[in-house]
């Protein structure tokens, strides 16, 4: 941690008195702004505090120890609400590629979908009641698993369908349980338990798991054609090209259709001949508000214009889709998405757009008046002067500060919090991106 980060730790031990609040409060404060091994380091730190403190002030210890596991457990839970907010409905008349039907009919694909996605929804709305009824560990108990709380569930299912064979007698899964135990991603073996009694719970029945038995059974009674179809999201894709160094040698691991998405979405399994965009891009835009969707059709049809392609690859940033050309490290579109720099999501799914300037105050300064204007707080806003020591720096000054000139007087905003437009209209979003193309010379 930095001097910086050390003073806010401080001012939080100083505070009389010290309540679960006010710790779970400083970790949400800092969670898009200090690195990862220093929120551990900050978590470490206080751990090892309440256990020095605690023969004289339990009370002080024992409110430290309950702020950082409320801390996880917001987090848990804010990661659940997240995954269900990004579960559309498969359409009733989805058209399923005949790649992925097998046995199935195309009918009899969509209605195990459907009881699929109810499924999941039940499970990621229990977790986001009782966290850690579902297993999700404390994080003063396991520190590094502070930012995997959104992937547990998936990649729970992901270790269940990896070490199992189908049962064509008893229609049900038949899992390896040492394979699975040793392939579940942090977890201990009552926290495993634990999920699975909550799959159990939701329809996905889990037996004979016990350290007698080798295997275990997994069943799905009110819809066994659910175990055919959850596999497809653990299987690996076919190889996109999509990066320059990669071997191109055969199935791509990369691509498996859950790898960088949670949504479960219907998208991947859908007939491709049915789609006018990339998969991942109407996956994307499935969870976005009408008006959003409308400025994103636009986006994408001015990127390809000026040679900017859709990025299957990190197919959203911060709640954006990213348009890039030139690839990693290459020229960024404007992000136009309900999310803010930093990571919060809006309140109310506000779409925010960000992008920076530094050029165009001295080449274009009609036009920049014109977008102050409307957007008084976003330039020039002096509560947002880059410091030294923000959190994203560690002992240097961070490179993400941006230094610009308005009639005369010399600005120096921070670049994670500078440059956000809240609430543009389609209108807004069309004037920002043409002041875009005057400050990169995009012709």
């Amino acid at each position: 941690m930095n001097v910086y980060q050390e003073e806010q730790l401080t001012q939080l031990l100083e505070a009389r008195p010290i309540m679960p609040e006010m710790v779970a409060d400083f970790f949400g404060s800092i969670k898009h702004h200090w690195r990862m091994q220093d929120k551990v380091a900050a978590y470490k730190f206080l751990r090892e505090y309440a256990d020095r403190i605690e023969s004289e002030h339990p009370d002080v210890a024992n409110s430290i120890r309950d702020g950082y596991k409320f801390s996880f457990e917001n987090k848990v839970r804010e990661g659940a609400k997240e995954n269900l907010r990004q579960i559309v409905s498969i359409p009733h008349d989805t058209k399923i590629d005949p790649k992925f039907l097998n046995e199935l009919s195309n009918e009899d694909f969509v209605t195990a979908f459907e009881a699929l996605q109810e499924f999941l929804i039940a499970c990621y709305s229990d977790i986001a009641r009782a966290p850690f009824e579902w297993g999700y560990p404390c994080a003063h108990q396991k520190l590094t698993v502070v930012e995997y709380g959104e992937y547990r569930l998936r990649n729970m299912l992901s270790s269940l369908f990896a070490h199992s064979e189908f049962d064509r007698y008893t229609l049900s899964l038949s899992v390896d349980r040492k394979a699975f135990l040793k392939s579940v991603y942090k977890s201990s073996t009552k926290e495993t338990e634990l999920m699975l009694e909550g799959f159990t719970n939701m329809g996905l029945i889990v037996e004979n798991f016990d350290s007698k038995s080798k295997t275990f059974n997994v069943s799905f009674p009110d819809n066994v054609d659910v175990l055919r179809i959850l596999p497809l999201f653990f299987s690996p894709g076919e190889c996109r090209r999509c990066w320059e160094d990669c071997s191109h040698m055969g199935r791509c691991y990369w691509n498996y259709p859950i790898t960088r998405n949670t949504s479960f979405s219907y998208r991947f399994f859908e007939d491709r001949a049915m789609q006018t965009y990339e998969t991942e891009f109407l996956i994307a835009l499935d969870g976005m508000p009408e008006n959003l969707r409308e400025i994103h059709f636009w986006l994408y049809e001015e990127a390809k214009k000026y040679g900017f392609d859709f990025d299957r690859l990190e197919a959203t940033a911060y709640g954006c889709i990213l348009y890039r050309r030139g690839g990693w490290g290459g020229k960024n579109m404007p992000l136009v998405g309900v999310y803010d720099i930093s990571g919060d999501r809006m309140e109310g799914n506000k779409v925010v757009a960000s992008t920076t300037f530094k050029r165009i105050f001295e080449t274009h300064p009609e036009e920049v008046a014109k977008l102050m204007e409307r957007f008084p707080d976003a330039i020039g806003n002096r509560a947002y002067y880059c410091s030294l020591y923000c959190g994203k720096a560690a002992e240097k000054i961070c490179k993400k500060g941006y230094q610009y000139q308005i009639d005369g007087v010399d600005y120096r905003s921070c670049g994670y919090k500078s440059f956000m437009f809240i609430e543009p209209t389609f209108e807004d979003v069309k004037m920002i991106v043409a002041l875009w193309k005057l400050e990169n010379r995009i012709k």
